[in-house]
């Protein structure tokens, strides 16, 4: 088989989270996320674990991170779908926010879902350099931060947000917002890693 072809090909699964307000999220994942995160499940599943974290972190197909506070979650569910050509992996509008211009489909670069409010906060054109978010899942497990501390991020105008972290119930950003090109590629060399170990 040509191997143009195969790098064409992508297999993913679609990741369900129903939270506890009836808002269900879908999420397109690869195999190899949907491995971590059922190692990251099973674990909990132990009486005896010892995580303090109160967030959960995953990357989808689309190369952006979601970090959502497992206090919000009805239910998870793995799905699996059929192998398709990269080109017919839809990105899965959760929150209504993307807009298509010219056959091209915008998204903006955070999303974020409060508690208690309908509309997301969204925030676009963000540059990786100067917009960097010093966060991730371990910032969650940090108590204090999450008890009273707040993201901040400059929105279009060019004004300063602080959003409170206690009510952030799911955050989706562009992976460079968060991981820059070369921790990404070092992450990714230690998951390839992992999975040739096991």
């Amino acid at each position: 088989m040509d191997e143009n072809f195969l790098e064409k090909i992508v297999y993913r699964h679609t990741f369900l989270i129903e939270l506890m307000d009836g808002t269900q999220l879908g999420y397109n994942i690869d195999p190899n996320e949907k491995e971590d995160l059922e190692r990251f499940l099973q674990y909990r599943v132990e009486e005896s674990h010892d995580s303090k974290s109160k967030y959960m972190q995953f990357f989808t197909i689309e190369d952006r991170v979601v970090i959502i506070k497992i206090k919000v979650i009805k239910r998870l569910v793995f799905c699996f779908d059929l192998p398709v050509n990269v080109s017919e992996v839809r990105y899965i509008d959760n929150f209504k926010v993307a807009k298509t211009f010219e056959n091209k489909l915008f998204i903006p670069d955070i999303i974020i879902k409060l508690r208690s409010v309908s509309e997301p906060l969204c925030y676009s054109d963000l540059d990786p350099e100067s917009d960097f978010l010093i966060l991730d899942d371990c910032s969650f497990s940090n108590k204090p931060f999450r008890k009273t501390g707040f993201i901040t991020i400059n929105d279009e105008d060019g004004e300063q947000n602080y959003i409170p972290v206690v009510n952030v119930e799911c955050l989706e950003t562009k992976r460079e917002l968060i991981y820059s090109d070369e921790e990404w590629e070092s992450l990714k060399q230690s998951k390839d890693l992992d999975n040739h170990k096991n």
